[in-house]
């Protein structure tokens, strides 16, 4: 069905393995109240950076600047290997701290070797990685896409299944139910990417399309109605959007033209 094919090309820009992110599904949370003064200890390693720890524990680098001023710092400045800092966060997230930034380190010298072609050490990494973090998303998404890769689904889903409640992670096992014809598991997925607080446009309009191609036309146009009502989605699926609001006036008008 052209709507199942269409679903898995959306889904690809989501299911890209190891390389750049812009946002990551298990985030530290800066303090907010003024009077709190975080003191978390940590020890900079050689190749750590401010982007790599805002990215690590804030889903996004471009909060490094925000960051290391907020440790100290001035931006642009960074610690020197072995030197104890201070963060900007709670004290109690420190053994949480040092290891997402190991698993962090990990992720990043896998993503070189797949991008050099060694993809064995590029796996031998991530499951490392996975060792040392296993709440982080990342790694657990980039082993699984490996291991789909080389025709190891049953592997891939033994790796992802127990964060299947994050939103990068359903989607993937979506699409591993959708391709095996398991349309009730992939639109549960789906649903469970949904529940996270800010999903991408990406995640609505897989869920419009599966929705849509199963019939379940109200679901179907509550999330094209987001999507169209979001002035930053992709052109793309703002015209998907289009399209689905026009077929389903077509459907409407069909229906008034049927009723005796």
């Amino acid at each position: 069905m052209a709507g199942g094919r269409y679903l898995l090309l959306l889904m690809m820009p989501l299911l890209a393995g190891c390389g750049e992110r812009v946002r990551v599904t298990t985030r530290f949370e800066l303090p907010t109240r003024a009077d709190e003064q975080p003191r978390c200890p940590y020890t900079w390693r050689r190749g750590d950076s401010w982007p790599l720890m805002a990215w690590a524990v804030l889903d996004s680098p471009e909060d490094a600047r925000a960051l290391a001023v907020s440790s100290g710092y001035e931006a642009g400045e960074s610690p020197d290997p072995g030197q104890d800092i201070y963060v900007a966060l709670d004290s109690r997230l420190a053994e949480a701290l040092k290891a997402r930034m190991s698993a962090a380190r990990m992720v990043r010298e896998a993503t070189k070797a797949r991008e050099s072609g060694d993809r064995a050490t590029a796996c031998s990494l991530l499951v490392e990685a996975i060792e040392e973090d296993s709440s982080w998303s990342v790694p657990v998404y980039d082993l699984g896409i490996h291991y789909l890769e080389d025709g190891r689904r049953h592997r891939a889903v033994e790796v992802l299944r127990p964060l299947a409640h994050k939103y990068r992670i359903a989607l993937l096992l979506a699409r591993i139910a959708w391709d095996d014809g398991r349309t009730a598991d992939a639109l549960r997925l789906l649903e469970t990417a949904l529940l996270d607080p800010d999903p991408p446009t990406e995640v609505l309009a897989a869920c419009g399309i599966a929705y849509t191609v199963t019939g379940n036309l109200y679901q179907a146009a509550s999330i094209w109605r987001r999507i169209l009502a979001d002035p930053d989605a992709p052109s793309d699926l703002r015209l998907e959007a289009v399209r689905y609001a026009l077929g389903q006036q077509s459907r409407e008008q069909r229906s008034l033209e049927d009723t005796p």
